[in-house]
């Protein structure tokens, strides 16, 4: 360890991270909510493009705000799942760091961590790491400006974190956009029991957005319902470290759901199947449902669990149903039921070993009460299903 002429103490690395020129913006423009966020407890992980990496752009590229903040990471509350200040899904595998939020391409470029270091500044201690790439990928160029044309930009609702391209037609709507979001986070009290209120909240937020967002678009222009669905996209992903922990605290966890989902084998399962009165055949080709549930149906369960937006999780558990149904056709069951699909996730549950599968459901819930009109979508069915599923789970006493 050694300590600067400041006091403040790092440890010895490859790379002054003080003299990085990203952490001296970032220290000079950020300073203030850093020291916000990580006063009120909030897990900061600063990520700095190298000095190398950032000497080939230029400090107008790398000082705007949309730069910044796509490189101040907090936790989004689900392992190695973290939110730029945004909001954008930001995932650490190993020795590398995957952003989502790229919309210049269809795959994000991940950045490769060349250096962790815990540092003391502030009054805090935090962790930054060194990458070699910008995790901005290639939108970010020496002119400052983003190639991509705006008549170019597909209208398409993300289904997860990631900025909305619609909102980026026009800085001062998306200023007043996420200025708005802020005081929304600052003013509103959450409650056990306001959800939806809050979930009314951001439709309204949205709306309004939109309304205003409409006529900057370029031919040809999106529907009204696609650009709203999006924005809302990004409130909730935005609020997400706000709004997540708040609904885990008020569920809490619930002991009969962590016991039934702990234990996988197959006479638990059969066990769990008939108290459940799943269909005969489910039960009859349990063993050959299985392996494929395992293999198709559970990664799917697994994102549903990590996604950040109630969105992202409806879309995942329609996959799951779709996946479910075409495993039920390979084995030859003609016609499926609603209880067959409910069988199948109860064992994906289950598989996934899924013990805070109780703190989605609401999550899903707040969004989808303010939305009716989605009442007769496949997304709500699918998530009725899982509704049903982790409440069976959650008061089923299984010998």
């Amino acid at each position: 360890m050694a300590a600067t002429s400041s006091g403040i103490i790092v440890a010895s690395h490859k790379e002054e991270i003080f003299s990085n020129p990203l952490y001296e913006v970032i220290r000079s423009e950020y300073q203030s909510q850093l020291k916000a966020d990580m006063s009120a407890g909030k897990a900061v992980l600063i990520v700095l493009p190298s000095t190398s990496v950032l000497e080939k752009l230029t400090k107008p590229v790398y000082s705007t705000k949309k730069f910044l903040e796509s490189h101040i990471l907090q936790s989004a509350h689900v392992p190695g799942l973290f939110c730029t200040v945004r909001g954008n899904a930001v995932e650490i595998r190993g020795d590398r760091i995957i952003p989502t939020f790229s919309v210049s391409s269809n795959r994000s470029s991940s950045a490769s961590i060349i250096q962790t270091e815990n540092i003391y500044d502030l009054g805090h201690s935090f962790k930054v790491v060194v990458v070699d790439r910008s995790l901005c990928g290639d939108e970010i160029h020496k002119e400052g400006e983003n190639t991509k044309s705006k008549s170019d930009v597909v209208h398409s609702v993300q289904s997860g974190g990631g900025p909305s391209e619609f909102l980026s037609h026009s800085a001062m709507i998306e200023t007043d956009f996420f200025e708005k979001l802020k005081k929304l986070k600052n003013t509103y009290i959450l409650c056990p029991g306001l959800e939806s209120h809050f979930a009314n909240r951001i439709r309204e937020l949205a709306t309004q957005t939109a309304n205003q967002l409409i006529r900057y678009l370029p031919a040809p222009v999106p529907s009204f319902q696609l650009v709203q669905a999006d924005i809302e996209r990004v409130a909730y992903a935005t609020l997400h470290g706000h709004l997540f922990p708040h609904i885990a605290q008020t569920v809490g966890e619930n002991e009969t759901l962590v016991k039934n989902c702990a234990d996988k084998s197959v006479v638990r399962l059969d066990h769990v199947l008939r108290e459940a009165q799943a269909p005969e055949e489910i039960l009859l080709n349990l063993k050959t449902i299985l392996p494929f549930v395992e293999g198709i149906v559970v990664p799917e369960i697994n994102k549903m669990n990590e996604a950040i937006t109630p969105q992202q999780k409806i879309n995942y558990l329609v996959l799951v149903s779709e996946k479910l149904t075409s495993i039920y056709r390979e084995i030859k069951i003609k016609e499926v039921s609603a209880d067959h699909l409910l069988a199948g996730m109860l064992i994906a549950i289950v598989c996934a070993n899924l013990q805070k599968g109780n703190v989605h459901v609401p999550h899903m819930g707040m969004f989808l009460s303010v939305h009716p009109e989605l009442s007769v979508e496949k997304g709500s069915f699918a998530a009725t299903t899982f509704q049903s599923c982790v409440e069976f789970l959650s008061r089923a006493v299984l010998a």
